[in-house]
């Protein structure tokens, strides 16, 4: 036997191995893990402390599950690296696939903080209070060193209770920005489980602190009912793929159609079926102002903001009902792990949604699927056949469904929206009546089933037709009326112009007399010089025929040029 003695941990490879976890939101999520493994049906995080200055933060987590007795401790909670879970899968009671397998989801405690009180009682069992502490522990100690001390936990428990409760106090950093850090919390929490998931009995709340309250619940499900577009599939082990899409946008010329899929993928995958029973839900939105009212207004909550939407889009994987990260995670590499945005701006964008117009989810059972494997850090799946395969398929799903959602429109059809009407200006004379029938709107917009206008004189409006009658007032000028147009899509104002004007008075026209016409002008029967005659006659009914009009200056020049020739002749003869 060698004299070198034995390795072993130390109180440094605790620390270390706690610190790893990224963020304290996703190591209070780990926690929230372990709540589900014992059969918790209601976890609850107290978060109303945990910005106080380091001596006075804590944070509390309390679950109603089985609880843990002496020797549960012992054999589950104190051995680090290591877990039972693999020998027993399920949950006792529930018989839930348990998600935890290496034993490190409770160093999510000493992420926070070194001192941590745990308090539990199973049935049947008292009440157990251990109190951790290591804030006084150097790194080289041995592991061993890190021992609890007992305390009364019968207060926090009623005989009837079971359940388990972490108080983390010795904060490692002092908590900052709570809104930031409860929003993150929030969306961690509530995307935990998948949203369309049939997981009813595992409710998550938490009380952030005073003035957050706006971060306590999502209500994402309310939302998710609103999408455009719906597409629900299952992944068969055969590489059948078989579910229905479905179209909910109202302003589309398609809205209410519902079409099956049935599609082969063996191409992704082979005869021995690679992935099995994996269950896909696509729920595509878009962020367009005229989609508001359809997508993000949920009745008797208001309108759910887009901003609050950016934060839970994204496509997301689940396994056993709860969520692999860091798939989907927000302002990230995987942000992206379809490959969805990628498409979008370097392929073609109309053959994909992107991850920002997506509530979208894939849920498979880890029984049915042993080679989709969660590496020790329970970041993501381990790289493999099947990993890719399913990967693939989802991107194919996507573009399938929005294949399906063709051209959606940019604006909404003409009947839902509201009434835009416009007159022409009337005018007209004092006191008359308008004239019937001349003075009718054009609407732009939908029909209206409401129709106004202010009190003026005696103008009234048809609400039928929208005609504007009555009469003229009694004064010179203009005159603006303003009336109001609504259906169930709202409501707009339009604007009545009337020119008034005095009647002028008739004009009295007096009659000319008619000039008579004039007579030719008499010629000798003889010509004195016996052969210009014709010529001097042509000549002068020329000029008759001018006299009194326009004149016409190539005419004029016709008459002058024969003058001239006339002239001539008689100069020769002379």
């Amino acid at each position: 036997m060698s004299d070198f003695g034995k390795m072993y941990a130390t109180v440094g490879l605790f620390r270390n191995a706690a610190r790893q976890l990224e963020s304290h939101e996703y190591a209070l999520t780990e926690l929230v893990k372990n709540c589900y493994d014992a059969d918790a049906t209601r976890v609850d995080l107290d978060l109303r402390n945990a910005f106080k200055p380091l001596e006075d933060a804590s944070i509390m987590l309390r679950d109603n599950g089985h609880g843990m007795s002496r020797e549960d401790i012992v054999e589950r909670w104190m051995p680090i690296g290591a877990s039972k879970n693999n020998e027993e899968p399920l949950s006792p009671t529930l018989k839930r696939r348990r998600q935890g397998g290496k034993g490190l989801g409770r160093l999510g405690a000493w992420k926070i903080g070194e001192c941590v009180y745990l308090a539990t009682k199973k049935k049947g069992h008292q009440a157990i209070g251990l109190s951790y502490d290591i804030t006084k522990l150097t790194d080289e100690l041995p592991l061993d060193e890190i021992k609890p001390s007992p305390f009364d936990a019968t207060q926090h428990f009623s005989d009837s209770e079971t359940g388990t409760i972490l108080i983390i106090k010795g904060f490692n950093e002092r908590l900052t920005q709570p809104g930031h850090f409860c929003k993150r919390i929030q969306n961690e929490l509530h995307l935990l489980t998948d949203p369309f998931g049939d997981l009813n009995d595992f409710h998550i709340t938490h009380e952030p602190p005073p003035g957050y309250e706006k971060y306590r619940d999502l209500n994402i499900q309310h939302v998710v009912e609103n999408a455009l577009y719906k597409g629900d599939f299952t992944i068969r082990q055969n590489g059948i793929i078989e579910g229905t899409m479905e179209n909910c946008n109202q302003y589309s010329t398609g809205n209410g159609e519902v079409k099956p899929y049935v599609s082969n993928v063996e191409s992704l995958t082979d005869a021995n079926g690679l992935i099995s029973d994996v269950k896909v839900k696509i729920r595509a939105f878009n962020l367009l102002k005229i989609y508001t009212d359809l997508c993000f207004k949920v009745k008797g909550l208001g309108v759910f903001s887009k901003d609050k939407f950016g934060e839970v889009s994204g496509f997301r994987l689940y396994k056993d009902n709860i969520r692999i990260q860091p798939y989907g995670r927000h302002h990230s590499a995987d942000w992206d792990w379809l490959g969805l945005n990628h498409h979008y701006s370097t392929v073609r964008a109309g053959s994909i949604f992107k991850n920002d117009q997506l509530i979208a989810s894939a849920s498979y059972a880890s029984k049915k699927n042993p080679n989709l494997k969660q590496p020790a850090s329970r970041r993501g799946l381990e790289e493999s056949t099947e990993r890719k395969v399913l990967f693939d398929v989802l991107k194919k799903l996507t573009m399938e469904l929005r294949d399906f959602a063709g051209d959606i429109p940019k604006e909404k059809p003409k009947e839902l929206t509201e009434p835009k009407l416009s007159y022409p200006r009337i005018d007209g004379y004092i006191g008359e009546e308008i004239p019937i029938g001349q003075f009718l709107p054009s609407n732009s917009g939908g029909k209206w089933k409401e129709l106004s206008i202010e009190t003026f004189m005696d103008l009234r409006i048809k609400k039928t037709s929208g005609e504007i009658t009555g009469s003229f007032p009694n004064e010179v000028g203009e005159y603006t009326v303003e009336g109001n147009a609504s259906n169930k899509h709202g409501s707009s104002k339009f604007v009545i112009m009337l020119k008034v004007e005095k009647r002028p008075l008739p004009t009295i026209v007096v009659p000319v007399p008619p000039v008579p016409p004039r007579p030719p002008i008499p010629f000798p029967t003889t010509d004195p010089t016996r052969k210009l005659t014709g010529e001097i006659r042509t000549i002068a009914n020329q000029l008759l025929a001018i006299e009194g009009k326009t004149s016409d200056i190539s005419k004029l020049k016709g008459i002058k040029d024969a003058v001239d020739s006339v002239i001539k002749q008689l100069e020769e003869n002379e």
